[in-house]
């Protein structure tokens, strides 16, 4: 039987974000494959795929974004992950129906393609 590797988060309000990373941009370019390997970094933005115990903003599968300067950068296998605290997250993204009014705290950013 095959063996897997497991993190567990220990902070309480710790959030662990992959970043996702576009192949094609969105005037339709191929970037080439030396392009998205590096470990730059350079999206601060991704998905979140882990959260501590007392996480209470965004839950695993949310798509958010964060400051340049507050996160760590852990690699596991080979894989980047972000590492930060929830009080670090900028914003939330989420899908909403055209006829959604958004409340005080959140702005339209732009049509799902």
């Amino acid at each position: 039987m095959k063996k897997l590797k497991v993190a567990r988060i220990l902070v309480p309000t710790a959030v662990v974000v992959k970043q996702t990373v576009e192949e094609t941009t969105k005037s339709g370019i191929v970037l080439a494959k030396e392009a998205l390997e590096g470990g730059t970094m350079e999206k601060h933005e991704g998905e979140v795929i882990a959260i501590g115990c007392e996480v209470l903003k965004v839950k695993v599968g949310d798509y958010v974004s964060f400051g340049r300067h507050s996160y760590s950068i852990k690699k596991w296998d080979g894989v980047e992950y972000f590492y930060l605290y929830e009080d670090a997250l900028h914003t939330i993204h989420e899908e909403v129906d055209e006829d959604y009014r958004p409340s005080e705290d959140e702005f339209i950013v732009g049509e799902v393609l």
